[in-house]
C-alpha cells in the first residue's frame, strides 16, 4: 500500500496501512498506533532494534563468497529496465527508478521486518515513480553505523548502433558481461542487494547497523521535480545518522582498469550537510580512496 504524507510516499510490500514517516510503524515487533493516539514517527533509530542474541554469530566464520549465478540472473533482471531508467531530460529520457526498485522490494522481501526478517527496508519518493531504498541491519551499538551510499538506480542513456549488443538485455561473453548499467550502477544495486541479502540470511552479530542506500537520479538534475534523490534523502534527514559513521560510497564507471569507485572516510558530526552530498555526488572531489 501507499500512503503520503506532504510530499513524502513511502510504498511497502503489504496490505497493512503504513505511516509514511516510517516503514517500522506497524512492524510485528511494534505496537500499531490506537485510534486517537499521537502519529508515532519511527524511525529506524527509534526502533530500539539490536541484532544481539546471547550467542555472538561472528561475522568473520561466515561465508560471503558471492553466487556468481544467482548475481548474473539477478543483474540480468535490472538490465531488462535499463532502457526504462535511461537519465537524459534533454532528449526526452526520464528515468521510472521504482522498476528498479520493485525487483529490489521482491528479492528481499522474506528477509524484510514485517515477514519475520531483520532488515529495517524504507522506500523513499519525492517524486511519482523515482523512489530512493534504505536498507538496514540492525547492530548491537545504539548510533553506530555503517553506511554504503550511493549505488543509483539510473543509467546512462544508451545509443543501441553505437553498441555491437543490445544494450537494454545482458549479454554474458565468458567471463565479460555487457548490457547499459553493468559498471554504473544497476552492477553495484545488484551486488548490495545480495550483500544485505546475505546478512539476513546468516544474521552476524555486528556492533554497528550497516545501511544500504540505493539512489534516484544521480546521472541528471532531477526532473521533473527538483531533488528526488540523494538531495532530498538529506533534506528530510535520511542521511543524518551516516554522518558521523564510516561511510562507503558503492558507484563505479568505466575507469581504466578499476572494478570500482569506492572509499572511506570519517564524517564528522560537525560537518556541514553539503559536505556528505558532496561526498554522494562528488567522490573525487572529496579525495576518495580509490579501489582498484
Amino acid at each position: 500500500s501507499t500512503q503520503s504524507t506532504g510530499t513524502l510516499a513511502t510504498t511497502v510490500m503489504s496490505s497493512v496501512e503504513w505511516n509514511a514517516s516510517s516503514l517500522l510503524c506497524n512492524s510485528p515487533k511494534h505496537s500499531k498506533r490506537r485510534d486517537g493516539e499521537p502519529e508515532r514517527h519511527r524511525t529506524y533509530e527509534h526502533s530500539n532494534l539490536h541484532n544481539s542474541p546471547s550467542n555472538r554469530r561472528d561475522i568473520a566464520k561466515m561465508n560471503f563468497e558471492l553466487d556468481q549465478e544467482r548475481y548474473v540472473e539477478l543483474l540480468r533482471t535490472l538490465i531488462a529496465e535499463s532502457e526504462h531508467v535511461q537519465n537524459a531530460p534533454s532528449i526526452g529520457l526520464v528515468p521510472k527508478e521504482d522498476l528498479i526498485v520493485n525487483h529490489v522490494l521482491s528479492y528481499l522481501k522474506e528477509h524484510t521486518q514485517e515477514n519475520g526478517g531483520p532488515l529495517v527496508v524504507e522506500h523513499l519518493s519525492w517524486c511519482e515513480g523515482r523512489g530512493n531504498l534504505v536498507i538496514t541491519y540492525p547492530g548491537c551499538k545504539d548510533g553506530e553505523i555503517m553506511s554504503f551510499v550511493g549505488s543509483h538506480m539510473d543509467v546512462v542513456a544508451a545509443d543501441p548502433t553505437n553498441w555491437t549488443v543490445d544494450p537494454f538485455h545482458l549479454t554474458v561473453d565468458g567471463d565479460k558481461l555487457y548490457g547499459r548499467g553493468t559498471t554504473d550502477c544497476l552492477g553495484h544495486v545488484a551486488l548490495m542487494t545480495m550483500f544485505m541479502e546475505q546478512l539476513a540470511i546468516q544474521r552476524p552479530t555486528t556492533d554497528h547497523a550497516i545501511t544500504c542506500v540505493l539512489i534516484a537520479s544521480e546521472e541528471a538534475e532531477s526532473t521533473p521535480v527538483k531533488g528526488c534523490g540523494v538531495e532530498s534523502l538529506l533534506e528530510h534527514g535520511h542521511l543524518d545518522r551516516c554522518k558521523a559513521c564510516l561511510l562507503y560510497t558503492s558507484d563505479a564507471a568505466d575507469e581504466e582498469d578499476s572494478v570500482d569507485l569506492g572509499g572511506r572516510r570519517i564524517i564528522k558530526k560537525k560537518k556541514k550537510i553539503d559536505d556528505i552530498e558532496g561526498y554522494v555526488k562528488k567522490n573525487k572531489e572529496m579525495n576518495m580512496m580509490k579501489i582498484s
